[in-house]
This record gives C-alpha cells, structure tokens and sequence, in this order.
C-alpha cells in the first residue's frame, strides 16, 4: 500500500507505530502545496485509493482522517 500511495501521489508516507501486532499498521502521510484547496482534494483521493487497495487486499481501513496546518 505504501509504494502504490506514494508512486500514484507523489507523497511521503511511513509507519508510525512500533509494529507490535503483525497484521496492523498506522500510516502517517505528508503532502506539500501552495493551496489549500489543492491539498484538501488531493488527501480525499487519497484516502479513496487507500480505501481501494485495502479492498484488494482483504484488509481492512479502521480509521482515516487529515490534518491542514497553515502555513
């Protein structure tokens, strides 16, 4: 999930937790721009792709959300 997020929108992204259950992950991801609308679209595709990947994957998204810090 990591790689195709990160390839498909040019962000960063990496595990949080300290990955004392094997089947679980908490993923943090950063975006950069000028524009606040940009952002807010852009993160919205991008919890419907990691939606979709999870799908294909059998697995299963608990909790999703974002955050836009100003500048």
């Amino acid at each position: 999930m990591k790689d195709k997020l990160r390839h498909g929108f040019n962000l960063s992204i990496a595990e949080l937790d300290e990955a004392l259950v094997w089947n679980r992950a908490t993923l943090g991801i950063v975006a950069i721009s000028n524009s606040t609308s940009y952002l807010v679209c852009q993160m919205e595709q991008i919890d419907s792709a990691a939606h979709r990947i999870a799908n294909g994957l059998s697995a299963e998204i608990l909790d999703s959300w974002s955050e836009i810090l100003p500048e």
